[in-house]
C-alpha cells in the first residue's frame, strides 16, 4: 500500500504519490489544457525531468539552469518561453529550476508547475529571487 494524498492551497496544488510523477504530471498538463510546454530542468536532472515529462508532449527543454538564478538566465528562460509561445512550463529539480520557473511565472501569464526532486522551499512559496553581480537583485 502506498501513501498518496492531494494538498490545494490558494494558488498552488500539492499531488503526491511514490512513483507517480509523470503520471500525476500528465494527469495536470490535461486539466490545465495546455499546450506547448517548456521542461525547466538542470543539465544534471536531464534525464530525470525525461522520465518524468515522459507522457506529455515537450515542446522545449530548458536546460540552462544556474544555482541562485541570475539574472540573465532568467531572461533567457523567459525570451525562449516568449519566442515559442510556451503556454505552460514544467520545473524538474530543486531550488534553481523551481526559482527560474517562478522568475519567468512571475513576470509572465505563463502557469507553472514544479516537480520537486529536493525540498529547498521555492516550490510552496510566493518568495523569488535573483541574483546579478552576486547581490540579490528582486526587480526583473
Amino acid at each position: 500500500m502506498s501513501l498518496e494524498f492531494h494538498h490545494e492551497t490558494a494558488g498552488q496544488r500539492v499531488l503526491f504519490g511514490a512513483g507517480e510523477a509523470a503520471s500525476n504530471l500528465a494527469f495536470e498538463v490535461d486539466r490545465l489544457g495546455a499546450k506547448k510546454v517548456m521542461v525547466i530542468a538542470s543539465q544534471r536532472q536531464l534525464d530525470r525531468a525525461r522520465k518524468v515529462a515522459a507522457e506529455i508532449e515537450v515542446e522545449v527543454w530548458f536546460d540552462k539552469v544556474v544555482m541562485h538564478v541570475p539574472l540573465e538566465t532568467a531572461h533567457r528562460a523567459r525570451q525562449t518561453a516568449i519566442d515559442h509561445h510556451i503556454g505552460l512550463m514544467v520545473s524538474v529539480g530543486g531550488g534553481s529550476a523551481i526559482g527560474t520557473a517562478k522568475a519567468v511565472a512571475m513576470t509572465t501569464d505563463i502557469p507553472s508547475i514544479a516537480v520537486a526532486t529536493t525540498y529547498a522551499g521555492s516550490e510552496a512559496t510566493n518568495v523569488w529571487g535573483l541574483t546579478e553581480k552576486r547581490t540579490q537583485d528582486h526587480r526583473f
